[in-house]
């Protein structure tokens, strides 16, 4: 086995000048010919990116509000940070928007995750008091919210294929959809395996998707539903 010193490289906050070391999700922006790489903390956005002059820099942003930021995504609309308590963050020419349940047609304030498709950025929402969580989408000016079950469900992770489907991990299974009006739920009732508490998605280069879940394992899918 190969010394963990060879394969691992590991950046705590004292080398990376992050306020903390909670870090909860990464982005990668790819910018031919160089990547641009984006964290969610528990205090703000981290980034690493190459510099002509002075190589790969490590630097941090705290955003207007201070919260738990747990999402992140960048596309032609922004940079967009999901919070835990006060909705998605924009920034945009270098401002920063809130958008918020007071301000913005979204299902919840507490977002889980991001990701960004031909038609805009899916964002996942929890429930809460008085609310049912569940999708929205983000088109660079406006907020559409759409309810995936009732009551709603935990979405823990959103995944766009190469087809541009949206693949919606949740603690009741995983939502499939190509047009929202279309979408299934694949779960034990629909395939009889305990498909549930899907923590993660990913496609493989052979078009296959995988789903990882908190305690029934991995699954393989071979054929997409349609």
């Amino acid at each position: 086995m190969a010394n963990n010193s060879t394969v691992f490289q590991n950046w705590p906050s004292k080398y990376n000048g992050f306020p903390t070391d909670s870090i909860n999700s990464v982005f990668i922006y790819k910018e031919q010919p160089r990547e641009i790489y984006y964290f969610a903390t528990a205090k703000g956005i981290g980034k690493y990116e190459y510099d002509v002059e002075f190589g790969y820099l490590w630097s941090f942003e705290s955003l207007p509000i201070n919260d738990n930021y747990t999402a992140i995504s960048r596309s032609e609309f922004g940079l967009l940070a999901g919070s835990s308590k006060n909705g998605i963050a924009v920034k945009l020419n270098q401002n920063w928007t809130y958008y918020n349940r007071l301000n913005a047609n979204i299902p919840s304030n507490s977002i889980t995750s991001m990701a960004s498709s031909n038609e805009g950025v899916w964002i996942g929402h929890l429930p809460s008091a008085g609310v049912s969580g569940g999708l929205s989408l983000y088109d660079g000016s406006n907020f559409k919210s759409y309810s995936l079950h009732v009551p709603g469900p935990i979405i823990n992770c959103i995944y766009i294929d190469s087809n541009n489907s949206k693949w919606i991990g949740t603690n009741l299974g995983v939502f499939f959809f190509n047009e929202f009006s279309n979408k299934i739920l694949l779960d034990e009732s629909a395939t009889g395996l305990p498909i549930k508490d899907v923590t993660g998605i990913s496609e493989d280069v052979y078009g296959n998707i995988w789903f990882s879940t908190r305690e029934n394992g991995l699954f393989k899918l071979k054929q997409r539903p349609f």
